[in-house]
């Protein structure tokens, strides 16, 4: 896995923001390939392109490839075909309700 990086950009959790959205999210899988990004910063980089409203192509080069945030953004695994939201649905409201600034 991918090393995280600091804390760099508004968006970005803070430790107990963290562990308040981590229960929220879908488990990773047990079985194939492991992660190759920390579930965190697909995470904050979600949050960066909610909030900024940048296109896809222009994520920073600080996070994940834009690819494989929108992957993730797109896909809500098993929790999807359970009628419950997607992860990235989830986390697209949850940075809707985060202020305007927190520095």
């Amino acid at each position: 896995m991918r090393e995280a990086r600091s804390r760099r950009y508004p968006t970005d959790l803070s430790d107990a923001e963290w562990a308040a959205l981590e229960p929220l999210l879908p488990p990773p899988a047990k079985t194939g390939r492991p992660l190759k990004w920390p579930r965190r910063l697909m995470a904050e980089a979600i949050f960066y392109l909610v909030r900024s409203r940048c296109a896809w192509r222009m994520l920073p080069t600080s996070f994940p490839p834009w690819q494989m945030v929108f992957a993730h953004f797109r896909v809500g695994g098993s929790t999807a075909r359970c009628g419950m939201p997607t992860t990235g649905f989830v986390l697209a409201v949850v940075a809707d309700t985060l202020p305007p600034s927190r520095a």
